[in-house]
């Protein structure tokens, strides 16, 4: 009895163990959670002071998440239980360069999960424009350094260069290899006498940085003009030049040259006047008399050689006034009108003519162009002329002055300062000023912005009456003739009237080359030598 009683007992133990056993193998394994950075992309670029943020998928199919962490190159930055999983890492105090970034999801059972990306955290390069050199009319040398890469690599570098600041990549630019360190950039195809903006560029991933700015000029001919002619001889002349611009290059050599025939070159005749910029004379000697020659000043710098304006004169006669022919010219041949009031030469020999009433005339030799109120001169009504030293053309009329320069027109009256409209006379002094003689009692300068009548003017009281010439001689004295107080000289401080007893009716004045007046009355011509006077009548031919 006792034996089957423990027979059952172990019968019933048996069982359940069984149970147990069992049910342990039912029961479901723990399934680790899956973990997923969805952004940034792998390898994806930054630059340094970027906020990153870093977006995590995280889930656990038989349990939930119990936090999900960020480590940056391993190192534990941050962690969450938040739903989405999100962080934002701040670049600002890192350093350029690949960071692995590294996410872990655990469950609750402790099971865990990890994804990993690296991206590049990126400083634009750091670029320096060093120095200039080896600048011609057409090119230029340009150094450069790199001294960072911004952490990572520069795949382009050289420099860029415009006529404008703050020139890019899209301007023209060099191309000069790749990396950090120095180079050397060669500009070419530049137009001379160009400013250009220049700095170094170079670029890596995350774009393209720029160095400093530098300018330069490159080198041109240099520039000059040509002082009238003065002093004219049987076979000399004075005359000289201004060399206003170097053209960025020193000027190794200058003077004039001339030529019985126009554009004279340094293969002609020529004088050799010093070096460098700045103001010269020359002397023109050996010439033929009673001929015709044409002069420009030259400039020679490392670039080449350049030419001033072109003026022309004529030697006096042996004879001293040479063998002419003449030809008489009215309106039927083309002079606007047969009744002229004044003469003058201009620029390549044109000769211009006032008239009464009727405008000017200008005439090359073979044609003739008319000008009138109509195309921009102030009146009809003309008096006198003159030609600066630029080659302009100034006429006095009844209604002011005008200023023709072969395109353009501009007309000066008593609204923009001059004493008086009804000009009679003009004249160009040694530094381009305009005198202007008017009929009533009064004289103005214009020195090309300003009209001067103070320092100048004639008092009323003293009865000058018209102003009928002007004359500017070697030394810059005015010599003024009128009707009422003869010939009247000014030095630029004081007036002297009725010189040489020419006390009326002086109606024409020449300062000669030579430094001569020429003076006619009504009695007479007059020549002033600057020492002495003489008086020639029809007596003496």
């Amino acid at each position: 009895m006792k034996s089957k009683k423990i027979l059952f007992i172990n019968e019933l133990l048996f069982v359940f163990a069984a149970i147990i056993i069992l049910f342990t193998q039912c029961e479901k394994e723990n399934v680790p959670p899956v973990c997923d950075i969805i952004s940034p992309e792998n390898s994806a670029v930054f630059a340094l002071g970027d906020v990153i943020t870093i977006n995590v998928e995280a889930k656990d199919s038989d349990g939930k998440i119990s936090d999900v962490r960020l480590l940056i190159n391993d190192v534990d930055i941050s962690s969450t239980q938040i739903v989405p999983y999100s962080f934002n890492w701040d670049t600002d105090d890192e350093d350029p360069g690949v960071y692995k970034i590294k996410v872990i999801a655990r469950d609750e059972m402790g099971l865990e999960d990890l994804d990993t990306i690296s991206v590049i955290i990126s400083a634009l390069p750091l670029v320096v424009t060093g120095d200039l050199s080896n600048v011609s009319n057409t090119g230029a040398t340009i150094e450069g350094n790199i001294s960072y890469d911004g952490g990572s690599e520069v795949i382009a570098r050289g420099v860029c260069y415009s006529t404008s600041i703050n020139p890019t990549t899209s301007d023209t630019h060099t191309s000069d290899g790749s990396g950090t360190g120095p180079f050397t950039s060669s500009l070419t195809g530049l137009s001379p006498g160009v400013t250009y903006y220049v700095r170094t560029y170079a670029t890596n991933i995350l774009g393209t940085s720029y160095g400093n700015e530098i300018t330069f000029t490159t080198l041109d001919i240099p520039t000059s003009i040509t002082t009238r002619i003065n002093a004219i001889t049987l076979n000399s002349a004075q005359t000289g030049g201004n060399i206003t611009d170097d053209g960025g290059s020193d000027v190794t050599a200058r003077g004039v040259c001339w030529s019985t025939s126009p554009d004279p070159t340094i293969a002609d005749n020529k004088t050799t006047d010093g070096q460098g910029t700045g103001v010269f004379t020359s002397s023109l000697t050996g010439l033929s008399s009673g001929t015709t020659f044409y002069v420009r000043t030259y400039a020679t710098n490392s670039i080449g050689t350049a030419y001033g304006d072109e003026v022309s004169f004529r030697t006096r006669h042996s004879n001293g006034i040479g063998n002419y022919t003449f030809t008489i010219y009215t309106a039927p041949d083309g002079i606007i009108n047969s009744s002229v009031c004044a003469l003058t030469v201009g620029n390549s020999n044109n000769i211009w003519i006032g008239t009464s009433y009727k405008g000017i005339s200008k005439f090359d030799g073979t044609l003739w162009a008319n000008y009138t109120s109509a195309d921009g001169l102030s009146s009809d009504t003309t008096s006198s002329l003159a030609i600066d030293n630029s080659g302009s053309l100034w006429i006095g009329t009844k209604q002011g002055i005008s200023k023709f320069n072969e395109t353009t027109w501009t007309n000066y009256t008593e609204t923009d300062g001059l004493i008086n409209n009804d000009v009679r006379s003009l004249t160009v002094d040694q530094q381009n000023s305009i005198w202007i003689g008017t009929s009533k009692n009064g004289i103005s300068k214009f020195d090309g912005s300003d009209f001067t009548k103070d320092t100048v003017n004639i008092p009323v009281s003293q009865g000058l009456g018209h102003i009928h010439t002007i004359c500017c001689d070697l030394d810059e004295n005015m010599w003024v003739g009128s009707c009422i107080s003869g010939l009247s000289k000014y030095d630029g401080q004081f007036w002297t009237h009725r010189i040489n007893g020419l006390s009326t009716f002086v109606m024409a004045s020449v300062c000669g080359n030579d430094g001569s007046v020429w003076v006619g009355g009504y009695y007479g011509l007059y020549k002033f030598d600057g020492i002495l006077w003489t008086d020639y009548s029809s007596a003496d031919g």
